[in-house]
């Protein structure tokens, strides 16, 4: 079988993948390396060139990695160190936001990798923060294959939080947001506020009265039909470049059952 001395399978990953189980902590280096180089830029293509590193602020280490090369012979390999501008030793808490309406896939590694990376180089916290505000498509069944899929590449974290442990805050949040006039309800139909957007016009809604969006506000809250047509969007600016923030949609009604809190 060559290098390749066990096969082993990666749990919802849905195939068999060949490993050296002597040398996890090598190809952990490794993967760890091309992250780090795709993240100054290099996108995968090999070592960052030193005018990207200087202009992202990356300082090269002086440490090197002894390796043999294809002839046997020993050559250096320079390591590459990033730092968080500002950043200070033991005040650095890193979240990795997964949200479990699936299992993690080989992209999720850069975002997991990383948050370790920093975590560990500034001793830090990394916190797992399930996003699960979309009872459609979450299960407790992705919940626990996510968190031991972090685990395969060795992340290790401090803590795990779920944003559903914050609905009541959030809604109060989102009802400040109304009464000061900096949130609306709509009822206009996906299809034609996706277009809207599109072509930087304001909603119809925009213009209610405070009083008219906390009374459809209060319809959502309820999950009744009238609340089931509309929901609850940030007054931002219907003109910006970015489409993601002309009035962004902050709540819709969704009667499905929350696979941690139920129908509360």
């Amino acid at each position: 079988m060559g290098k390749f001395e066990e096969i082993k399978e990666i749990p919802k990953f849905g195939s068999l993948v060949q490993f050296n189980s002597n040398s996890i902590a090598e190809e952990y280096d490794e993967v760890l390396r091309d992250v780090m180089a795709a993240y100054v830029g290099k996108r995968g293509l090999g070592k960052p060139t030193i005018g990207k590193i200087k202009e992202l602020n990356v300082q090269q280490s002086t440490r090197t990695i002894e390796e043999s090369n294809d002839n046997g012979k020993g050559v250096n390999r320079p390591t590459f160190e990033v730092d968080l501008p500002g950043a200070k030793l033991g005040e650095v808490c890193l979240r990795f936001a997964s949200e479990p309406s699936g299992y993690l896939h080989i992209g999720h590694s850069k975002a997991a990798l990383l948050n370790q990376y920093f975590a560990q180089r500034y001793n830090g916290r990394l916190i797992i923060r399930f996003d699960d505000t979309n009872p459609s498509k979450e299960s407790n069944e992705f919940v626990e294959n996510l968190l031991k899929d972090i685990e395969t590449p060795g992340i290790k974290y401090d803590t795990v939080t779920y944003t559903s442990d914050y609905f009541p805050q959030l809604m109060e949040m989102a009802e400040c947001l109304i009464l000061k006039g900096k949130a609306y309800v709509d009822d206009t139909p996906r299809e034609q506020m996706q277009k809207e957007r599109m072509d930087d016009i304001e909603s119809k809604c925009r213009s209610n009265s405070v009083e008219k969006n906390i009374e459809l506000w209060r319809e959502m809250i309820a999950g009744s039909e009238r609340g089931l047509q509309c929901c609850v969007r940030g007054k931002l600016a219907m003109q910006d470049p970015n489409k993601s923030l002309r009035d962004p949609v902050y709540y819709r009604c969704n009667r499905i059952p929350h696979h941690r809190i139920g129908s509360k």
